[in-house]
């Protein structure tokens, strides 16, 4: 290999990961999370994320192409075969 490289096996990250934050998300999605609770779509945004990670996750993978309206529509509404 150029320049002399040795290959060595990955370490583990030794520094807390909590350290590595400043804890605002942490805060932003607790707020977001009540908030969705409240107004009870706690569970329909949940679904929606699922749908997007595994669109996006399909795209990134070349399994399919979207253009983005088209990931949108799945987003919403889902693969209905009706």
């Amino acid at each position: 290999m150029p320049g002399g490289y040795s290959w060595h096996p990955i370490e583990d990250f030794e520094a807390d990961p909590n350290s590595l934050t400043d804890g605002e998300m942490e805060s932003l999605w607790s707020r977001q999370k009540s908030e969705l609770t409240e107004l009870q779509t706690l569970d329909e945004f949940s679904k929606r994320l699922r749908r997007e990670w595994s669109i996006e996750t399909g795209v990134i993978e070349k399994a399919y192409t979207l253009d983005r309206s088209g990931t949108r529509t799945l987003i919403e509404r889902g693969i209905d075969a009706g």
